[in-house]
């Protein structure tokens, strides 16, 4: 995570120096970014562990879905977040 964090905080930084990349969506990367940084971290077996329903015999049921990672815990996941918002823009 911090290593996707850093790259795209250096790519915010060469972004401020373009002329049309307007104040207000660097201001709006910048808060979607520090939220990321604000939320509670686990680790990835814990959440999986968590997430996994269970019967009454203890057996997992499968699900057709599959299990959600957050954006914490996934750095691929913040570099399609971050795609997404440049694209909003």
């Amino acid at each position: 995570m911090a290593e996707a964090e850093e790259m795209y905080l250096r790519a915010l930084r060469g972004y401020e120096k373009l002329s049309w990349v307007s104040p207000a969506r660097i201001k709006f990367v910048k808060q979607s970014l520090s939220s990321l940084r604000e939320r509670p971290s686990r680790s990835h077996n814990e959440q999986s562990s968590e997430s996994i329903p269970r019967n009454g015999d203890n057996y997992a049921i499968l699900s057709a879905t599959p299990l959600n990672t957050g954006v914490a815990e996934s750095p691929t996941a913040l570099s399609k977040l971050m795609r997404k918002m440049w694209k909003r823009w």
